[in-house]
């Protein structure tokens, strides 16, 4: 008898257990997964700072791969070159001696979020957001239906979709009681690339912080997506030839 009562107990819980609903993805959660279908990208970046100091351009050819792939060649204003095989991610400045290197591990996390990025998304917004419980906020009247915040250690995110689900911008505030953010991006000129995968093909943001504001657009071109990339764009030795590589940036010029 009492083995036919746990055998019961043991049904009733899986029972319930299969029928519970799984935690819905938030909305900064399903924009990002939205790109789990984009495995190689290349492309050409343009981006353009303003400031009260004058303004700078890079222009920049971008390949990109899964898992943690990443070949940049910025053209100006310096010409930089970043490589990384999943492994070990390389940089270089021409005519510098020294290089960085480490292994992707060791990382900072803002560099390893980098190479997790999807060229020309959105995602190094949305990336950090993930596990964050998401509050719904009215409309903003500017014809974008779905706002939704998320309460930071060091701030207050907020995300502006339209009706197709597209990021439209991204607000950063430093409290959650704040009218102004100290930084805002918006996206526009969409592509889809893929069935139902929309990749901005223009972003403009502004920056507020110590009294300046600083203005950047970035451009993308030439976005072409899961065709295939040749082996040897990851592979550091042949792009940095003579060059000498450390373990901090600190140490490039000592």
């Amino acid at each position: 008898m009492r083995r036919c009562f746990c055998i019961l107990l043991l049904a009733c819980a899986s029972s319930l257990s299969r029928g519970r609903p799984e935690k819905e993805p938030t909305l900064a959660e399903r924009m990002a997964s939205a790109y789990d279908a984009v495995q190689t990208v290349s492309c050409e970046i343009r981006r353009r700072w303003d400031s009260p100091d004058g303004r700078i351009a890079m222009n920049s050819r971008v390949y990109w791969q899964r898992p943690r792939k990443l070949h940049v060649d910025n053209f100006s204003p310096l010409r930089r070159r970043y490589v990384c095989d999943g492994k070990t991610f390389f940089y270089h400045i021409r005519g510098d001696e020294r290089g960085f290197s480490r292994p992707v591990e060791k990382l900072d996390a803002d560099w390893q979020l980098r190479l997790d990025v999807v060229p020309g998304t959105a995602m190094e917004h949305l990336l950090p957001l993930r596990g964050i419980a998401e509050v719904a906020l009215e409309g903003d009247g500017a014809g974008n239906g779905i706002r939704r915040g998320y309460v930071l250690e060091d701030g207050f995110a907020v995300l502006h979709a339209d009706a197709q689900g597209r990021l439209v911008r991204y607000e950063r505030f430093a409290r959650q009681s704040d009218d102004r953010p100290v930084l805002e991006v918006s996206y526009s000129h969409f592509e889809e690339v893929l069935d139902g995968v929309w990749i901005p093909m223009r972003h403009r943001t502004v920056a507020r912080g110590n009294g300046r504001t600083r203005e950047e657009t970035t451009q993308v071109r030439h976005m072409e997506v899961n065709k295939p990339l040749a082996e040897r764009l990851f592979v550091a030795e042949p792009y940095f030839e003579g060059v000498r590589f450390v373990d901090s940036f600190e140490k490039i010029y000592k």
